[in-house]
């Protein structure tokens, strides 16, 4: 006959195994149902962050620097314009090299001292445009020495309370020929319209010398 003690002790600690797993059970349960909620926290934050971070490049301002030819002409312009959709406050131009307009030596042609760059402008608002003209292509790249080939403007504005710099490195050596083909075209043009000149005033004379003296 079986002992009633021991068959008691089996199941007691039957109960108790069953209740030990039911508590690591519940524990790991616990433990994933947490990792899955910080999981889904932390992939709404970053979503959250990205969705604001987004719409804060939308609202931004961004400048941009270039060097141009004016069509048409033997010119090299340089143009300071905001291509983002919020103003720069603020904004500070600098340049790091000395350059002298059309490659002409003396103080008041050169760029640093233009109210572009040595003055702050408050407020460049989205699509404003600065334009300046750097000179006549053959004078700018017979004065390397004052008008260097490569050199680098500096914006540094607000927006939103944060300060931003942007560097743009500039090289105008690849103008170099176009310029100069623009100039030769110049160059042309003059002669042609002095050549046109010269005959019309050639038709001029010899009509008048034709006409009947009274």
């Amino acid at each position: 006959m079986a002992d009633p003690t021991t068959d008691w002790n089996m199941i007691s600690a039957f109960s108790t195994a069953l209740a030990a797993g039911g508590t690591i059970l519940a524990s790991i349960t616990s433990v994933g149902v947490w990792w899955a909620t910080h999981r889904m926290l932390k992939t709404s934050q970053q979503a959250l962050d990205d969705a604001r971070a987004e719409a804060g490049r939308n609202r931004a301002p961004q400048i941009e620097i270039a060097v141009w030819p004016k069509p048409g002409q033997p010119v090299l312009m340089l143009s300071v314009r905001n291509v983002g959709n919020g103003a720069a406050r603020n904004l500070k131009l600098t340049l790091d090299h000395n350059f002298y307009f059309n490659g002409e030596d003396g103080e008041a042609g050169n760029l640093r001292n233009y109210a572009v760059f040595s003055e702050r402008i408050d407020s460049l608002a989205p699509r404003a445009e600065i334009d300046m003209m750097l000179g006549v292509g053959h004078k700018i790249f017979s004065r390397p020495d004052l008008c260097p080939l490569k050199f680098m403007i500096e914006a540094k504005y607000s927006f939103e309370q944060r300060e931003v710099i942007e560097r743009t490195f500039i090289d105008i050596a690849p103008f170099n020929k176009h310029l100069a083909a623009e100039d030769l075209q110049v160059a042309q043009l003059k002669k042609l319209t002095a050549a046109v000149e010269d005959a019309a005033t050639a038709i001029r004379l010899s009509t008048e010398a034709a006409r009947p003296r009274q």
